[in-house]
């Protein structure tokens, strides 16, 4: 009797810790599940971010050619040099006067930097003429395997009132990676020259403001505010200060659902006092921030 009154209880305990034990599995899959996700919505996020600062890096290293060359007159360049630089004149008077830098099938730079191709130049006045107006396009620009094409429009728009000068910079230039993902950046920006302005000795220090639109072939768009003026340093690839916002929408495939994030670029932040320090934080929607390292090998 004692037998067959104890053997109900102990089947239904054993029933209980079961299903006990199958919920704290099926708990523990799920608490697996979602850190599995956070941590690829953090890799996306870095390669998201990564791809992101070396495209800017792209186009920013041709505005110091476009700018930087031309103010310092520095194209008087031989044929037997790589890029081949050559000047064409109007029949009368300067301007327009189209500028070309010819990379030919390829050439590689004192940085390991391939690049093939033109950037052509349009210029209708001097540099620091307000108004005056440069024109940057490009035939079959490759570099480094990511070609650009479309056009930027660098306009001179004086001094301001501390004495320095600005220029906008306006357009719509289109990159395709290696791996085939096409991107289209709608620039509109202003770049103020801090100082190195006829002093070939100092180093060149700029302020860049404005905002930057773009669509990715991957059905990622996004628009980059920068709230507080990024600080450049002519030399250096990153910036040393200001804060970039990102606002991205993602559309999923084959769903009408539109996936939003917002992620901010610290660049205030500091590991040392190197005058080029590669570090910043990075924040995602209200979540810490975080260090990284703005280095492509890091």
């Amino acid at each position: 009797k004692l037998i067959n009154y104890l053997a109900p209880v102990v089947i239904l305990a054993l029933l209980i810790n079961t299903s006990s034990c199958s919920e704290q599995t099926s708990l523990d899959k799920s608490r697996q599940g979602e850190i599995e996700q956070a941590s690829l919505l953090h890799k996306r996020i870095a390669e998201e971010m990564r791809q992101d600062l070396l495209e800017e890096m792209i186009l920013e290293e041709i505005l110091d050619e476009v700018i930087t060359d031309l103010e310092n007159f520095d194209l008087l360049k031989s044929e037997s040099t790589s890029p081949v630089v050559t000047k064409e004149y109007p029949e009368e008077g300067k301007y327009p006067k189209v500028i070309t830098k010819d990379y030919g099938d390829g050439c590689m730079t004192d940085r390991g930097v391939e690049k093939s191709g033109k950037i052509i130049v349009t210029v209708n006045g001097k540099w620091i003429e307000e108004g005056s107006v440069r024109t940057v396009t490009f035939e079959d620009y490759v570099r480094n395997g990511t070609s650009v094409s479309g056009e930027k429009v660098i306009t001179c728009l004086g001094m301001n009132d501390d004495e320095v000068y600005i220029h906008s910079i306006v357009g719509t230039v289109t990159m395709v990676r290696p791996n085939d993902v096409t991107v289209e950046r709608e620039i509109n920006k202003e770049r103020t020259l801090l100082t190195g302005f006829r002093e070939r000795e100092v180093p060149k220090e700029w302020l860049v403001e404005g905002e930057v639109k773009v669509t990715k072939s991957t059905g990622t768009t996004y628009e980059m505010n920068i709230t507080e003026p990024l600080h450049r340093i002519q030399g250096c690839k990153w910036f040393q200060m200001g804060v970039k916002n990102f606002e991205f929408e993602k559309v999923k495939e084959g769903e009408d659902e539109v996936s939003k994030r917002t992620v901010i670029i610290d660049y205030s932040y500091a590991e040392s006092d190197d005058a080029c320090d590669h570090y910043a934080l990075r924040q995602v929607n209200d979540k810490e921030p975080v260090v990284i390292s703005l280095k492509k090998d890091d």
